[in-house]
This record gives C-alpha cells, sequence and structure tokens, in this order.
C-alpha cells in the first residue's frame, strides 16, 4: 500500500516537472508556441508557432490577457498555418499596453481540407448533337 502511494507520488512529481522543464506552453487549436519575446521597449510581440495538428489553422485574432487572465484587447490577425509546420511573426501594438499585458492566446479554427470536385462537360441534347452532325464537327 506505501510502496503503491510513493510510485503514485512519484509518477506525479516527473509529470509535474517534466510540465515545468518544456519550453513551449499550449495554445488554442492545439498550437505551441516555442519561442514569445515581448519587447516593450519598441512595442512588439514576437511569435513562433508551431502547429502539431494534421490539418491546417486559421488564426482569426490574437487575444491580450492581464494578471488575473481577464481579456484585456483582442486584434484582428489572419495568418494560416499548414500541418505539422511553423510560422513566425511579430505584432506591433503601444508599448504602455504590452507592459500590461501577461499573456495571449489566438482565436483559430482548425480547416478541413477543401475537396475540389472535378468539373464534368454536361452531356450534349439530342438537338444539339443533331446540330453538330449538320455542321460537321
Amino acid at each position: 500500500m506505501l510502496e503503491l502511494m510513493i510510485m503514485k507520488i512519484f509518477i506525479l512529481g516527473l509529470v509535474a516537472s517534466f510540465l515545468l522543464i518544456t519550453k513551449s506552453y499550449s495554445l488554442s487549436c492545439g498550437l505551441e508556441s516555442d519561442v514569445l519575446t515581448k519587447h516593450t521597449r519598441d512595442g512588439y510581440l514576437e511569435i513562433n508557432i508551431y502547429n502539431s495538428n494534421s490539418k491546417p489553422v486559421n488564426i482569426s485574432s490574437i487575444k491580450y490577457f492581464d494578471d488575473n487572465k481577464n481579456l484585456v484587447r483582442e486584434y484582428d490577425l489572419f495568418k494560416r498555418i499548414n500541418s505539422k509546420s511553423n510560422l513566425a511573426f511579430s505584432h506591433s501594438t503601444n508599448r504602455a499596453f504590452l507592459k500590461k499585458v501577461t499573456s495571449i492566446n489566438f482565436g483559430c479554427k482548425i480547416s478541413e481540407p477543401r475537396y475540389i470536385k472535378p468539373k464534368t462537360t454536361k452531356p450534349k441534347s439530342g438537338a444539339q448533337k443533331w446540330l453538330d452532325k449538320i455542321r460537321g464537327n
């Protein structure tokens, strides 16, 4: 019984330490952010995102949160990240605003691959066939 409890605590500690050691953190839509650098002096945010999904992700907005996890501001943003690939970009904003912000997240949607139906020609009517025969086509 005691050994089982020790084993559970050990595994829980191992998982917690792994989560604390990893550099990337999870965002919405299965995106992972490896690099998130805040340049408060120049007023921009440097973002490097990895899409671990097997489908592309469309980012529609960037959301800024304060210390209390309250939404401070949301900006429209139109980016597309293909499956299993990185996207690096910077987002410019106000210097004073960046000082208040502690975390970000994205409004996004996992897009389904589009299926384009092959174009088929419409079968000719009887009258059209008759006209083609007269013309010699």
